[in-house]
């Protein structure tokens, strides 16, 4: 399966510095063509956001140039091995966000997702509300979940979607890469729909966001 992958950012009007941050990766591996596409965006409320999302990122290229290679020379499944690996790499990169913040007395912090694709499969981490959504030809279907206490509430039914996309509260994120010691993150395994040709977005910031990336596949 071949890919073909761009991207889009603006800072928006609100920011004087771009707080998100995105990765398009591809390379040849024992296991294909594999593509790895992210994006993270630095707290808009936090002092540093920038160097949040940018950290996050260089950890993500760090590990598909040194790990990944590794995970596609064993063999075996490995999405399922991706994506427990980004899992762990969210979580180290939420310590070592919360330690930089702790020790320097400032509050920081940044969202991540980061999927990879590979064989007509895809796994993928989620911390925050960045969020990915697959586009078919008449409709689009986001596959994360927000973690952010509108969403929240609106999956468990105290407020109804319509509410939620118009709640002052909609940037109140309940877990973010570095603004706590333990951070939530989401994993994803899943085939690819049987298409043709298949679209997938990535996008820095659920409703409200203040700057615009955008990540296509």
């Amino acid at each position: 399966m071949r890919y073909i992958q761009s991207y889009f950012t603006d800072r928006g009007t609100t920011r004087p510095t771009n707080q998100d941050g995105v990765l398009l990766a591809k390379a040849e591996t024992d296991a294909g063509e594999v593509l790895l596409a992210a994006v993270c965006d630095g707290m808009g409320g936090h002092a540093m956001g920038e160097l949040a999302s940018a950290h996050c990122i260089r950890k993500l290229d760090r590990w598909f140039s040194r790990s990944l290679p590794e995970i596609a020379a064993r063999g075996g499944n490995m999405i399922d091995a991706a994506a427990s690996s980004l899992a762990r790499l969210a979580e180290e990169c939420n310590r070592e966000l919360y330690e930089y913040g702790r020790r320097g007395g400032i509050g920081l912090g940044s969202t991540m997702t980061a999927f990879v694709f590979a064989g007509g499969r895809y796994g993928a981490v989620q911390v925050g509300d960045s969020r990915g959504i697959v586009i078919f030809k008449k409709n689009a279907l986001q596959i994360t979940e927000d973690q952010s206490l509108v969403a929240d509430e609106a999956r468990r039914g105290i407020i109804t979607a319509e509410e939620a996309r118009r709640d002052r509260r909609r940037n109140v994120l309940l877990s973010a890469s570095g603004s706590r010691r333990t951070c939530i993150r989401r994993c994803i395994r899943e085939m690819q729909r049987p298409a043709r040709r298949i679209c997938f977005a990535l996008t820095a910031s659920g409703a409200g966001s203040a700057s615009t990336t955008t990540c296509g596949i």
